[in-house]
This record gives structure tokens, sequence and C-alpha cells, in this order.
């Protein structure tokens, strides 16, 4: 069931915005109980639930856009931009205190450390959706020998990192990656054409981009080489036939 869940890309932005929102009004709400030096309201423990519930939002979207093979970046931006928070959220709960003003403190402490890391990590993520532009694709120059693919080793890589976007024989799914069997994109580019395509990945909202799904850098492979995207390559045209 949860499989069959399809959750676009762009999503990790939408909630990271309600992230930084909700850091923001919990930041506001117990800065001023503890600048007054008083004790923690209910409207600063509903401010700090509500925190908490939008931070595991954040951890789930990003575990499922990982499971997707959307790329190790989906890790940075969501486990650690939501499990930092939820760690300093933690350490509240674990040292109790039955004084009013210095409970108010810690948890204004709680609050300025998790929107500084909510800042950071949003701003990353920022960032990384804009880096991936649309560009025109070219072979690569740097490599004085052209490499030949191993679509048998590019079909292990393939079924790691592609076949959650893909489909397992390339068939495509539905609201999230095209058909790579039936593609004329792969038909109409070169290997090394394919190759550059694949180590810059293309923006969802790229005009190219007909799926409007993030295709990540690399297929979503950390530290791949240029001998994995040749395999991959290699495979995708066995696909084709």
């Amino acid at each position: 069931m949860i499989d069959s869940i399809i959750v676009s890309p762009m999503t990790h932005m939408a909630v990271g915005t309600a992230v930084l929102l909700s850091s923001l009004l919990f930041l506001i709400v117990v800065g001023r109980l503890a600048w007054k030096k008083h004790a923690v309201s209910s409207i600063g423990k509903a401010a700090f639930i509500l925190f908490q519930v939008v931070l595991a939002v954040q951890i789930l979207i990003g575990i499922k856009l990982l499971d997707q093979g959307l790329g190790v970046l989906q890790l940075y931006i969501h486990y650690l931009g939501g499990l930092a928070p939820l760690g300093f959220s933690l350490l509240y709960y674990w040292l109790p205190t039955k004084n009013d003003s210095v409970q108010s403190r810690r948890l204004a402490t709680v609050a300025v450390a998790s929107f500084l890391f909510v800042l950071l990590t949003f701003a990353v993520g920022s960032m990384a959706d804009i880096g991936f532009e649309s560009v025109e694709i070219t072979p690569s120059t740097t490599q004085s020998t052209p490499l030949t693919g191993d679509s048998i080793r590019g079909k292990a890589l393939y079924d790691a990192y592609g076949a959650g976007a893909h489909g397992t024989n390339g068939e495509g799914v539905t609201g999230l990656g095209v058909a790579l069997s039936t593609s004329q994109f792969i038909a109409d580019h070169t290997d090394a054409e394919l190759v550059a395509f694949l180590r810059t990945g293309r923006n969802p909202n790229a005009p190219e981009n007909t799926s409007g799904v993030l295709m990540p850098p690399n297929g979503g492979i950390p530290n791949a080489t240029d001998q994995d995207l040749y395999d991959i390559v290699a495979y995708l045209r066995t696909l084709q036939g």
C-alpha cells in the first residue's frame, strides 16, 4: 500500500517551508516567555507540539523520497534537517526542572538551536532545487579514451537506483518516472550525451521535463563514476532492443 504512494520530490520544499514557519512561531512564542521570565504557557506548549509534529512529517517524507531512489541529498535535507531539531527537543524532555523561569529559558534555547538548524537545511534544499537547472547535453571532453558500458553491471546499478522510479523493465512509473524502454530521447542521443545528461540530472520545472519530477544528478548514485553511468546507458540500450 505504501509503495503504491508516489510523493513528488518538490514536496520537500513545501514541508520545509512548513517546518521553517512552525520553527519561527515556536521561537517567537517561547522567546517572549523566556524574556519575561514567565513559565511555559499552554500556547508555548502548543507551539512546541506543532513544531515536533511538522518535524515528524518532514522525516517521513524524507524516508519515502529516499526509498523512491531520489538520491542521498534527501537524507541530508530531511533526515538531518528533521532529526537534529527533534534531538534538541528530546534534550528538553530529558532534563526536566521545576523552576518555571529555567524551564522557559531551556525551551527558548531549544527553539533558537532548532530554528538555526532548520534555516540552514532549508537554505541547502533551496539551493539544490535552483541548481538542478536544464542544461545543454554535451558529451564530456575530459575522457581521453571512450568508455564502453557493461550492460550486466549496468542492470545491477539500475535495479538498485533506477527501477524504483522507472520500473523494473523500464516501463515507467506513473507520477514518478517516464518509460525508458520506449524513450525516443535515449534513441536519439549518443552514449556520451546520455552520460552527460545522467551526470547533470534535470529540474522538475525544466521545460523539457515531461514528468514534472526531479531527476537527481548521477541518477541518485552517490559518487557515481563515468564507468558507472556508461554501464547504465549500456543496459538502457538493451531495454530498447
